[in-house]
């Protein structure tokens, strides 16, 4: 009684077809899409750089805009928010004391009156950024 037994393979064999070879062919066609990638959004921002030159908002150098973007200034610790990763802060510009919220990394040593620099946002609504050293102690700085 011997009987002939076929053996079917349902599933692949790893090889060519396996997982790493897949990441690497992935990565590998990312990689070829790239510089298409950039240089459309290089085209895209000179078009905008040209725009904004008709408007009289760049100067003339290249890749100067005129925003106050990551500029330092010094400011007081008004109060800690409820929020452990902003601060409240204050900062006098023009004669007005102006408010903003400072994103630190936490906020549990930061007291009222500590002085601090902090980097503007590109936006007005969004929180200036802290990135001093934290202090270590609460009220030492």
């Amino acid at each position: 009684m011997s009987v002939a037994v076929e053996i079917i393979r349902t599933r692949e064999v790893r090889g060519p077809g396996g997982r790493k070879a897949r990441r690497t062919r992935e990565q590998e066609s990312t990689r070829v899409e790239e510089p298409k990638i950039a240089k459309s959004l290089f085209a895209a921002n000179k078009g905008v750089e040209e725009v904004l030159k008709q408007e009289g908002l760049v100067d003339s150098a290249p890749n100067s805009f005129v925003t106050n973007e990551h500029e330092e200034v010094k400011m007081k610790v008004l109060r800690a928010c409820a929020n452990p990763r902003l601060v409240l802060c204050g900062y006098q510009n023009e004669g007005l004391e102006r408010r903003v919220l400072v994103r630190v990394g936490r906020n549990a040593n930061f007291v009222p009156g500590m002085e601090l620099k902090a980097l503007r946002s590109a936006k007005e609504t969004e929180p200036w950024l802290y990135q001093g050293k934290l202090p270590r102690l609460r009220g030492r700085w």
